[in-house]
């Protein structure tokens, strides 16, 4: 009932968000993270280390999955 959200995600994004909007080109040794499924948003208690903690990633699946 208390928990939070990661506010990592949220500056994560945001920086992420800011890149893309950028008239500026991008750094010479950004190097695109390929294949990274991370947490689209994540809870947990305040003031935690996330070792509990509810994350939700969105990822593509196999067509053979089962």
């Amino acid at each position: 009932m208390n928990w939070v959200g990661d506010q990592t995600l949220l500056y994560r994004a945001a920086k992420k968000r800011e890149m893309e909007l950028s008239l500026d080109p991008p750094p010479l040794n950004l190097r695109p993270r390929s294949n990274v499924n991370e947490p689209v948003v994540a809870f947990g208690p305040p003031g935690s280390n996330g070792e509990l903690n509810v994350s939700v990633i969105v990822s593509p699946v196999a067509l053979d999955f089962s």
